[in-house]
């Protein structure tokens, strides 16, 4: 049993034949999500600066307490990208919360859970940060303050 929990972690870890992954310094998987305002958006689209991907769900009480965080860093710092992947929710109810909070940030609709499957999340918001360069600089789980990924993504961006 311990064989196979071992493989199968090993096996999450390993890159795909396109070579891409979820370690530390991998170029991310990558899928084309639709947004809850229209259109379609995918991490490829935004090489060259840093992105912050953060899963969440609207049933979890410290995704929601992040959520204000995120809208005022997407809304003030124009060198990094950020976009929210919500995990598997109806529309509907992620445009409620998105009003009812008056957050200003993109919401990709992950209805099958794509990156919470691919980046194996215990537990949300997990955020995945992206170098200029296109690859994996961090992968954080749980809240943080506005101040908190301030300080995390200067460091990444002057990798």
């Amino acid at each position: 049993m311990v064989l196979g929990l071992l493989l199968s972690v090993s096996a999450c870890a390993a890159p795909r034949s396109d070579g891409r992954g979820t370690e530390i310094g991998m170029l991310p998987v990558n899928y084309r999500l639709p947004r809850l305002t229209g259109g379609q958006d995918a991490l490829d689209a935004h090489r060259g600066r840093v992105v912050l991907l953060d899963l969440w769900a609207s049933w979890c009480p410290p995704c929601r307490e992040e959520l204000p965080a995120l809208s005022a860093l997407a809304q003030d710092n124009h060198q990094v990208v950020v976009l929210t992947a919500n995990q598997g929710e109806a529309p509907n109810v992620i445009r409620d919360l998105v009003e009812h909070e008056h957050l200003h940030l993109p919401v990709l609709l992950d209805k099958d859970q794509e990156y919470g499957a691919a980046y194996a999340t215990v537990g949300l918001p997990t955020a995945v940060i992206l170098d200029p360069h296109g690859k994996i600089a961090a992968i954080e789980a749980g809240a943080h303050s506005l101040q908190e990924w301030q300080t995390l993504l200067a460091k990444v961006g002057s990798r």
